[in-house]
């Protein structure tokens, strides 16, 4: 089963290699994320000019808090669903079909991972078309992929 994951850039994953999942759910999400955020945040200091530009500088903390926040509102979205039996996003997706297209809305969730790209496809292990019609955490892609664009 494929898992939700903090989507990077394809490019940013190429420049820093990030080629595993960015504050992914587990259960060991708080330790894992912050040894995470460390590392990503020394690559991209690494990368950059901070005697010239010391402004430019990640924090390890800002990029685990981004990372937390992302978490907890995935959380918020399937407490509601577990509540409601369906989800905020779902309808969103049915809404979106409805007034654009299937087509369309494939497209530009297609395009959506082309630029950020879960790990499966950036390493080649899955495509975004397949990728779409896979469950996510026991979520339908195409709903998980919407939530994750909405978020």
């Amino acid at each position: 089963m494929i898992h939700c994951e903090f989507h990077v850039t394809r490019d940013a994953r190429q420049k820093y290699s990030i080629v595993d999942p960015l504050f992914a759910s587990s259960d060991d999400l708080p330790r894992r994320n912050l040894q995470v955020s460390r590392d990503l945040a020394r690559k991209m200091n690494e990368a950059r000019d901070l005697a010239r530009h010391p402004g430019t500088a990640v924090s390890a903390g800002d990029l685990n808090a981004m990372g937390l926040i992302n978490e907890i509102l995935h959380h918020v979205v399937d407490a509601y669903g577990a509540e409601y039996g369906s989800t905020a996003i779902s309808g969103a997706l049915d809404g979106l079909t409805e007034v654009f297209g299937t087509e369309r809305v494939e497209s530009a969730l297609t395009e959506y991972l082309r630029h950020y790209p879960l790990t499966d496809v950036f390493n080649g292990a899955a495509d975004e078309t397949s990728l779409l019609g896979s469950q996510i955490e026991g979520w339908p892609g195409r709903t998980r992929l919407l939530e994750a664009v909405v978020l």
